[in-house]
């Protein structure tokens, strides 16, 4: 039998206590989390120019005077207050990444404690977590879970830096949108932006690595939209009798291909009268007015089931005098009836580039946008409920657009998958004889 000694029962006293201070003994219960760091998540209040309420959501203190939230929380959102019981502070933009739908607002006079946080290189699959926010408004709601899912990107979610985010079974609500995900010591491991009212305990929440990242973009953001691109002369309009022949192909499901003709008719001032014949089985034709001052998207049934949609067919025109850059977000996107909100438009880049089609090799102002609409259910900068991106092609050569492409994703919970994409291709152009 082995006696201990006085100094060896210390010593082991000792390892005991440290074992179970760096051990599992550090894991807080689900009170002692939300009194931890319930201080720190605030309710996220937005109204427009006329002071009218827009939305709510909520943002996560983390750092001195500054709390991060989703961006999309602050969509058109002209005042923004911050509020917790019955304190409320007005907040300012500081910095967006808007690819990955992390803002960071900026509070004068403000003392909340700041969160730790935690990398999501160290987080299991497995692992007790929390989410606090204010879903419907009801302020700091607590729900528990487990980390179900690290995932994994890809297409243009991965290509704007939305490349791994953390899959959680914590129930979310609309309302959750910019909360904190906790682990079971109380630091922060994500900012809570997705819930699907399609698909059992899936919620999605953005690596809280990114908060530190979102001034570099944001800054790189703006270097990007500020730098001087060579401008394309606008050509003017174009004269009556001018026609353009378009190739329609869609190309995920069937395939099928349809050519479109557009002629003009009679120009009056800015506004253009054009006819618009398809080569579907009866032959669609269509008599419209198009006003080249508006930047609008215009829509033409091409048969039963296809349509084609141009944005500003005359961009180039409704531009002169002013670079062709600075063209207004665009409006009238369809929105497919049903009550459905409306669209919210991005545009993305616009920049002159060199385009080949079956009419030819032409020098072009390429631009780039994006629509989504939401309902309450996110994916990390877009909206569950549907998204599309279109890229057109102007060439002042021929007064109109040499190419499109439109690509549209389905509405699912999770990394939803595209469900269509037409791409328009100009064969002939003629001016007037």
């Amino acid at each position: 039998m082995t006696r201990q000694t006085p100094i060896s029962r210390l010593v082991a006293r000792a390892f005991a206590l440290l074992a179970a201070v760096s051990g599992p003994a550090l894991a807080l219960d689900p009170s002692q989390v939300f009194e931890k760091v319930s201080p720190s998540v605030w309710v996220v209040r937005t109204r427009d120019a006329a002071e009218r309420p827009l939305g709510l959501g909520s943002a996560v203190v983390v750092a001195h005077g500054k709390l991060v939230t989703n961006c999309h929380v602050l969509v058109k959102a002209k005042y923004v207050n911050v509020r917790r019981k019955n304190v409320s502070y007005g907040a300012s933009l500081e910095d967006a990444d808007v690819r990955r739908d992390l803002c960071l607002l900026k509070v004068d006079n403000f003392d909340a404690p700041p969160v730790a946080t935690r990398a999501r290189a160290d987080l299991k699959v497995g692992e007790r977590v929390f989410a606090i926010g204010n879903p419907e408004g009801l302020e700091v709601t607590l729900s528990e879970g487990l980390i179900s899912g690290l995932r994994s990107m890809s297409g243009a979610l991965a290509a704007q830096g939305v490349d791994e985010v953390i899959q959680t079974t914590a129930p979310i609500s609309p309302g959750s949108s910019g909360g904190g995900l906790f682990d079971a010591e109380g630091r922060l491991i994500g900012i809570t932006t997705l819930y699907s009212p399609f698909a059992q305990n899936l919620n999605i929440a953005l690596p809280a690595d990114w908060i530190a990242q979102i001034h570099e973009r944001s800054q790189a953001a703006l270097a990007k939209q500020s730098t001087p691109r060579a401008p394309i002369a606008a050509p003017g309009l174009p004269a009556a009798g001018t026609s353009w022949k378009y190739r329609v192909v869609e190309r995920i499901f069937s395939g099928k291909q349809l050519d479109v003709t557009v002629r003009v008719l009679h120009v009056d001032g800015a506004v253009v009268e054009e006819r618009l014949t398809s080569s579907a089985g009866g032959g669609k034709d269509a008599r419209r007015s198009v006003d080249a001052r508006a930047s609008r998207f215009f829509e033409f049934a091409l048969d039963s089931d296809d349509d084609l949609i141009e944005l500003s067919p005359y961009l180039l025109a409704i531009n002169a005098g002013r670079a062709p850059t600075d063209i207004d977000v665009p409006v009238g996107y369809p929105s497919g009836g049903g009550g459905l909100p409306d669209w919210v438009i991005t545009l993305k880049d616009r920049r002159s580039e060199d385009v080949t089609v079956p009419a030819g090799t032409f020098r072009t102002l390429r631009l780039d946008l994006a629509g989504r609409r939401t309902s309450g259910a996110h994916m990390p900068g877009r909206a569950i409920e549907g998204r599309f991106e279109m890229t057109v092609w102007y060439a002042p050569e021929v007064k109109r657009f040499v190419k499109l492409v439109r690509k549209v994703w389905s509405a699912a919970a999770f990394n939803p998958s595209q469900i269509g994409e037409n791409v328009v291709e100009l064969l002939d152009y003629r001016p007037p004889s």
